[in-house]
């Protein structure tokens, strides 16, 4: 069903993710720090059914990842998702679905009255990911899973700075990337950003997010910045690396 979202500005939605875990907090009586469990969010606080289906049996869909059933309060998700082990897309679908209850509910709800419809979002990849219901469930989903204070924090200690931004001007590396026993030397660049986001995760304990979200996140806080014409994305970087063979 399609959905028309009113705009909402990022600070916004960062908003109302911070509402949502320090009501949590409350509700649990204990100090959120990552991983965030979103699967607990959805089914403990929120009181939302949480089920991991096959889309093409239900919808004759093979392309969707994700959706939210207002009306049965419910989220799905691919069982694609369990079977590819990839937590990190795992984790962001669902919390992209509770962006979606959070910010979209009741738009979803007037929508399928007024059409008749099931009151449902059903999340695709390809184009309708660029729609603004989606990408302001995206956001959501971000400042869920990297909330910005633990972000920083991580940051300082990763890169052992307080704030500042880091500039990527070259998009491959200029000498080799060296593991030592307590840290890891590498050229700042496009073709390393896997291993700038990966320091981040692993130094906020951000064990269920993707390299790919926390790199976007890390960019939309101002804390890496690109001034390249080449992107920071898996795509980016296998070809880099088959680039690197000839």
């Amino acid at each position: 069903m399609s959905v028309k979202v009113p705009w909402l500005p990022k600070d916004a939605i960062n908003q109302v993710a911070t509402d949502l875990l320090l009501g949590y907090e409350d509700y649990t009586g204990q100090t959120l720090s990552p991983p965030i469990p979103v699967e607990d969010i959805i089914e403990r606080y929120l009181e939302l059914d949480l089920q991991y289906v096959d889309f093409y049996q239900k919808h004759g869909l093979d392309n969707v990842f994700g959706a939210l059933y207002v009306k049965n309060r419910t989220v799905a998700i691919s069982e694609s998702l369990l079977q590819d082990n990839n937590e990190g897309r795992l984790i962001f679908t669902c919390a992209h679905e509770i962006g979606h209850w959070c910010l979209h509910s009741r738009h979803v709800d007037i929508a399928g009255r007024a059409s008749g419809e099931a009151g449902v979002v059903l999340c695709r990849t390809g184009r309708t990911s660029k729609l603004p219901v989606e990408w302001q469930a995206d956001y959501f989903a971000g400042c869920l899973l990297m909330p910005e204070e633990m972000v920083r924090g991580a940051w300082s200690r990763a890169f052992y700075i307080e704030s500042g931004t880091m500039t990527i001007c070259n998009v491959k590396k200029t000498f080799r990337t060296l593991d030592l026993p307590d840290f890891k030397s590498f050229d700042t660049c496009i073709e390393n950003w896997h291993l700038i986001a990966d320091i981040v995760r692993t130094a906020g304990n951000f064990s269920n997010v993707s390299k790919q979200s926390m790199i976007i996140r890390l960019q939309e806080l101002g804390l890496v910045k690109n001034l390249t014409n080449d992107s920071m994305d898996w795509r980016r970087l296998k070809q880099a690396k088959s680039e690197a063979h000839f």
